[in-house]
């Protein structure tokens, strides 16, 4: 038995420790798919800043374009047809009445376009030849046909009468200014008015409403992140060779920061471009631990020139892994409660479940002794009785008195009819309960009957004998008890009778005494509750054993008011 419990304590323990592994392993892919969700909700709030911005920029930029064309308008009135009568100085004193940073005239030389007089000294002489993506192409249709048009070389920027605008890029002349031009010639004059601005107002409107003011927002709200960029992935794919490392729309850096680039950045951006998966790689640099996430971007329609992208999120990797090594702390704690929680209560069970069997054993000893004590006496009494019959039968035939001998055999012959009655019960079990039961209400006063048939059937059944042995003895203790101190002047009588039907033994005990109270017939039978005055041990205990008996053969036990006296009658499953 103490293998068993053994074994099932060893069983309770790695099945908790199972659920505890199974929990803990699952809570830390939650926490770590949470931390994906949290890198993916950032994404998407990026990709809505950008494509908003974008739509922003746009419109921002095609109002500074329809301001460039107003100046070129203007500064048409000002200025002659011809562009050999122009003056540089003059250029100087349009640019400032029109408050914009700059203006030249191009005109056409041989197979070029060049800057040829302008407020900037940097731009005269300015080719214009090898610009690509459609500029010079826009410059030969403006002096060829005074307009625009959009086809197989041109492809973007502003179209409007006489007008053509790109987007702000990095001037020619000046890597350091990132400007907006306004190409106009509605045939008035030999030459491109192109009055331009530097990109100060775009930078104000994209620090408060653009990209870089909603990545700064968001690092500045995820202490775990350590900076962001939305990358060029052409440019770091080696698709596309900048004509110089300024070149504005050709930058790396399309928006945020990218100061750890990774040294694998070329074919992570080439297979973010191709299969549209999310890359992630990990660095110690400075001797701060960072992990890249890689997010491209496809057909997000950026300005003139992009249309895939690749967000790049760096994240201080520790403070990630402290911020799971913290939460997974906090749920080892609570499972290594729940565990020691749960092994206490098994433990606790177990020592109850051992507590109640050793009662068990302890009442069903403290039972057999006493009644083996009993039936000892009753022996001893018995022999001593029969000692006396001999002496007294002797004497009376020594005598003659042949009529007091035959009366007093009589008395014999009864009493043995009597004792007859209990041998033939047929269990020794119940034989030996009901004798010493007998000797013990003989030596109370009380008149015992018994009246049990078919009792040999109980020694086939799954019935334990000591089970039978306990209800019997506890319910006639109960009705010794019970006649002897509610009777008073009444006969005290306890009557036994039963018999065994099928695999149903019926029994019923009746006693003189009493009557319960209605109100207290459920009560009687639960631990500790007694209608008579405690006597010390065990006091209310004998019915709550005989119902949990009664219970665990499936039967019922009830009890009534009859006859001047309380009857139990119970049905049991053998």
């Amino acid at each position: 038995m103490k293998r068993l419990w053994a074994s099932l304590l060893i069983l309770l323990i790695l099945l908790i420790s199972g659920i505890n592994m199974t929990y803990y392993y699952s809570t830390k892919n939650a926490l770590v798919k949470e931390q994906e969700e949290k890198v993916s909700t950032i994404v998407n709030s990026i990709t809505v800043a950008i494509q908003n911005s974008n739509t922003g920029e746009q419109l921002f930029e095609d109002m500074i374009g329809i301001n460039l064309r107003s100046a070129s308008i203007a500064a048409q009135y000002a200025l002659p047809a011809d562009i050999e009568k122009v003056q540089n100085e003059k250029l100087v004193e349009i640019k400032e009445k029109l408050m914009i940073d700059g203006i030249t005239l191009l005109k056409r030389v041989d197979d070029d376009i060049i800057g040829y007089r302008s407020s900037d000294p940097k731009e005269i002489g300015m080719s214009t030849k090898g610009w690509t993506f459609g500029w010079f192409h826009a410059f030969n249709q403006l002096l060829d046909h005074h307009n625009a048009q959009v086809g197989a070389n041109l492809t973007f920027g502003q179209f409007l009468p006489h007008y053509w605008s790109g987007p702000f890029d990095t001037s020619s002349t000046n890597t350091t200014n990132i400007d907006k031009w306004g190409y106009y010639n509605d045939g008035g004059t030999n030459y491109i008015i192109d009055p331009y601005v530097h990109d100060k107002h775009l930078l104000e409107f994209r620090e408060t409403t653009g990209v870089d003011s909603t990545i700064k927002q968001v690092v500045e709200k995820n202490k775990w992140i350590v900076e962001i960029g939305v990358l060029n992935p052409e440019l770091i794919g080696g698709l596309i060779t900048p004509t110089t490392e300024a070149w504005y729309q050709e930058r790396k850096v399309l928006y945020g920061q990218y100061s750890y680039p990774d040294d694998n950045e070329k074919n992570i951006s080439l297979d973010g471009i191709k299969d549209g998966k999310v890359k992630n790689s990990f660095s110690v640099i400075d001797g701060k631990e960072i992990m890249r996430t890689y997010v491209p971007l496809k057909n997000i329609a950026l300005g003139a020139y992009h249309s895939d992208l690749l967000i790049c999120i760096v994240t201080d990797y520790k403070k990630i892994k402290d911020a799971l090594l913290k939460q997974q702390l906090k749920l080892l704690i609570i499972i290594a409660v729940v565990t020691t929680i749960s092994l206490i209560v098994i433990i606790l069970i177990n020592r109850m479940v051992k507590r109640s069997k050793e009662l068990a054993v302890f009442n069903v000893q403290e039972v057999y002794t006493g009644n083996i004590d009993t039936l000892f006496n009753s022996i001893k009494e018995q022999r001593h009785d029969f000692n006396n019959h001999v002496s007294t039968i002797q004497s009376l035939m020594e005598l003659g008195k042949i009529n007091d001998l035959k009366a007093y055999t009589s008395e014999i012959i009864g009493e043995t009819v009597a004792m007859n009655a209990i041998i033939n019960i047929d269990n020794p079990a119940i034989c030996a309960i009901v004798q010493a039961k007998a000797a013990q209400a003989a030596d109370k006063n009380i008149v015992f009957e018994h009246n049990l048939f078919n009792m040999a059937e109980l020694n086939n059944s799954a019935m334990k004998s000591s089970d039978i042995v306990k209800i019997i003895s506890n319910l006639l203790d109960n009705a010794f008890e019970a006649t002897i101190v509610d009777a008073e002047d009444q006969e005290k009588m306890v009557h036994i009778q039963g018999s065994i039907h099928g695999r149903q033994l019926d029994m019923s005990i009746y006693n003189t005494g009493k009557p319960i109270p209605d109100e207290i017939k459920d009560k009687i039978f639960d631990y500790g509750f007694s209608t008579k005055v405690s006597t010390g041990k065990n006091s209310g205990l004998g019915l709550a054993i005989v119902k949990k008996l009664v219970d665990k053969y499936n039967g019922n036990i009830k009890v009534v008011n009859k006859n001047e006296g309380i009857q139990f009658t119970m049905q049991l499953h053998i």
